[in-house]
């Protein structure tokens, strides 16, 4: 029998800071004013459930629920247009920690953050995973 282990929600604190966190970073594929989008597809959440708060990414109107929107266009549409929610939720996490490290630090320690996700220099070039800039 497989064991199911269950992580623990957020507290109302860390997904206030989170979010907030994801309201500064802007859309993570064009970079204009987000809303939240909790990942969708069976592996995100369980039966009638909505992802995690922790399972988030920040999407401007179009990208979630516009035009070229995940809702409008279908995940596997979209996922094949602007990366995977997984692969997204990776950047959008490192973005996180740094954002978290500039309010702390005034500055990004960049020894942090040396291994990067999976073909993200490929796909983006060398530019700054802050700024979404391309190398």
């Amino acid at each position: 029998m497989q064991k199911v282990v269950r992580l623990q929600a957020m507290t109302p604190k860390e997904r206030r800071e989170r979010f907030d966190l994801l309201s500064e970073m802007g859309c993570i594929i064009c970079g204009q004013p987000p809303q939240i989008h909790h990942l969708i597809g069976s592996k995100y959440r369980g039966l009638s459930q909505k992802a995690g708060d922790d399972k988030t990414i920040p999407l401007c109107m179009d990208h979630h629920t516009g035009h070229d929107g995940i809702h409008k266009m279908g995940m596997r549409a979209w996922e094949e247009e602007f990366g995977t929610q997984e692969y997204l939720l990776e950047i959008v996490n490192i973005k996180i920690e740094m954002l978290k490290d500039i309010h702390k630090n005034g500055y990004v320690d960049r020894t942090k953050y040396e291994e990067e996700p999976d073909n993200y220099i490929e796909r983006h070039g060398e530019g700054d995973l802050l700024d979404g800039s391309d190398g």
